[in-house]
């Protein structure tokens, strides 16, 4: 995405301080923020937790997620996983709120990275809130800064939902010098990017997927903590919430029909 009204920012500016990237499934740091990692030298201060286990037969996905940020300069003692269930960290967050806050103690970051709270997976959501919360309750000011997955709303005007925050909450990185070395990280996670996700007939990530993410400016909320959420956009907020039941379910319909009909494709 680029627009005139969203302010451009340094790499730098994102990974400033002590910074923990927050990170539901394997591959969703590089999907997000990973052109921005690139451009930072001195990774010595950030930290990566992986949040679910990332079952998926056949595939290590903690292994992959290893790989690629070994690749991408993080010191691998900076690296945890939690293992709770992918699909389910909602009916885990007690527990996954205790150890993320058990987390930030110890490692006692200035900034925290999370999936945008309206990312349409339940487990980027559930990850957000909790982080969002844990920012709010802590003594020392922490900031919340959030990342996109998955940005692209088919049913919004222009089909991008980063297009419809308000300048005051979204900033970007030109990450576009970054589009190759982002897309050789992502070829690490190859349960992603050779095996059929789960109920389709294609990978999750397809080729056409990568390259829209890996040559597209990366963008990021900033100073939202405490906005509440229907601030954050230019659209009214009951279409915004409309849109964001409505695509996943007909994406599921979608998937259906076409895994019946043996069709491929993507949406």
């Amino acid at each position: 995405m680029s627009s005139k009204k969203t302010p451009l920012v340094d790499a730098a500016d994102i990974f400033a301080g002590r910074v923990l990237i927050t990170v539901p499934h394997m591959d969703d740091a590089v999907l997000g923020c990973g052109g921005t990692l690139l451009q930072i030298e001195d990774k010595r201060d950030i930290h990566v937790v992986y949040c679910t286990r990332g079952d998926c037969p056949g595939f290590d996905r903690a292994q992959e997620a290893r790989d690629a940020l070994n690749a991408a300069g993080i010191p691998k003692e900076n690296i945890t996983f939690l293992t709770f269930p992918d699909w389910h960290l909602k009916a885990h967050r007690p527990a996954l709120q205790a150890a993320l806050s058990a987390l930030i103690t110890s490692i006692a970051p200035t900034r925290v990275l999370t999936p945008f709270r309206f990312d349409r997976h339940p487990d980027h959501i559930t990850l957000g809130n909790v982080v969002r919360a844990l920012a709010a309750a802590s003594a020392v000011p922490i900031e919340v800064v959030e990342y996109f997955v998955y940005f692209t709303w088919r049913l919004l005007p222009e089909g991008d939902v980063r297009r419809h925050i308000s300048p005051n909450y979204i900033v970007q990185v030109d990450t576009t010098a970054q589009a190759g070395p982002k897309r050789a990280l992502l070829a690490h996670f190859k349960s992603q990017t050779e095996a059929p996700a789960p109920g389709q007939l294609r990978p999750a990530l397809t080729e056409d997927y990568l390259d829209l993410l890996c040559a597209d400016r990366e963008s990021f909320v900033r100073h939202a903590e405490k906005t509440p959420s229907r601030a954050l956009f230019t659209l009214p907020f009951p279409l915004i919430r409309l849109v964001h039941w409505l695509e996943p379910t007909l994406k599921v319909w979608k998937e259906k029909i076409k895994t019946a009909r043996g069709g491929g494709g993507s949406m």
